[in-house]
């Protein structure tokens, strides 16, 4: 199978593929057992003092800071 990688072409790509993405309504929504893994991670904050919730606040923003640069790195090296 051959895949033309010109750039005319992989940018037409891309954009289908991010036209897909925006108009997935379900990309944005949470499984079940996301919103179970929510809930719980609501009670426990109730639980938790003003410097618990900050920490875990500041690992959480990381974390998401983290996914994206594996996303990033990912998509940087993925041949679409």
């Amino acid at each position: 199978m051959y895949i033309d990688l010109s750039p005319l072409i992989w940018y037409e790509t891309l954009q289908n593929i991010k036209q897909e993405i925006v108009m997935d309504s379900e990309a944005f929504q949470l499984t079940l057992e996301q919103q179970f893994q929510m809930r719980m991670m609501e009670e426990s904050a109730h639980n938790m003092t003003h410097e618990q919730m900050v920490e875990t606040l500041v690992q959480a923003s990381r974390l998401l800071m983290v996914k994206d640069n594996m996303i990033r790195n990912l998509l940087k090296r993925c041949p679409i």
